[in-house]
């Protein structure tokens, strides 16, 4: 029993010392400039309306949802080193119902399967046009999960769009690690059990547009291929507020 109870602390300190080696990045995008107002996309009863999710800003906060932030390791990026047991295979699923993907962009690892499942009684046909794995066009009836293999990461966010409901669309991505997140409806997002103490490479993606010139810390600031550097400190690394300027995003 001593011994079971001396392996367990020692296997809590082990998980505390990890924790406390490694770093988070929080930031939050806003609009600069007068939120658009949300477009509606009018469809026959019994979908009704539903809003069109290019650019969606909060008309409090002036907050971005949907924007992608992930390590970047392409050409010129980050090198990460991450032990295989640190490399578990998940299903992910993206659901269409009511007229609409869900989550909008899904994220992923190299080893995963996307499960695509509609849950209403309609039938949908998405393409997932992949560069690095097979390109998928595939016809999902209501109730029959279709599962999708994506053994190799991506370059970039791949969209998925419906041949039979054209405006439908989400975005998947396929990464050779965890390190990943999305905004939600006020701008916010973090990236937990980043290595402390290096400097890595990020990559940030919206649909709407590019994001390669912002304003942080009350100065203009040039992220070069909408990707930007930073020195990760031992826990929080919070940047604060990105401006994006208004002419940047198009609905």
């Amino acid at each position: 029993m001593i011994r079971m109870f001396t392996a367990i602390s020692f296997a809590i300190l082990i998980v505390d010392f990890v924790a406390a080696q490694t770093a988070t990045i929080k930031m939050r995008f806003v609009f600069d400039g007068v939120p658009p107002p949300h477009k509606q996309i009018n469809l026959a009863p019994p979908g009704g309306p539903l809003v069109d999710e290019r650019l969606l800003v909060d008309p409090k906060s002036n907050g971005i949802k949907n924007v992608l932030v992930y390590v970047y390791t392409g050409r010129g990026g980050s090198k990460l080193d991450l032990p295989p047991d640190q490399n578990p295979k998940h299903k992910r699923r993206l659901t269409m119902a009511n007229g609409r993907f869900d989550p909008h962009i899904l994220i992923s690892r190299a080893g995963d399967t996307l499960e695509l499942i509609e849950q209403g009684p309609n039938q949908h046909s998405p393409n997932l046009n992949f560069f690095a794995n097979a390109p998928q066009g595939i016809l999902v009836p209501p109730g029959k999960p279709h599962l999708v293999p994506v053994p190799k990461p991506e370059p970039a966010p791949i969209p998925v769009d419906c041949n039979i409901h054209p405006w439908m669309r989400a975005y998947v991505v396929v990464l050779d690690h965890p390190f990943a997140a999305v905004t939600d409806a006020d701008g916010n997002l973090a990236i937990d059990g980043l290595p402390a103490g290096t400097s890595l490479t990020f990559r940030v993606f919206h649909e709407a547009g590019r994001i390669d010139r912002v304003r942080m810390s009350n100065a203009e600031t040039d992220w070069q291929r909408s990707r930007f550097n930073v020195e990760l400190a031992v826990g929080v690394n919070d940047l604060g507020d990105i401006f994006i300027p208004s002419e940047s995003l198009v609905p």
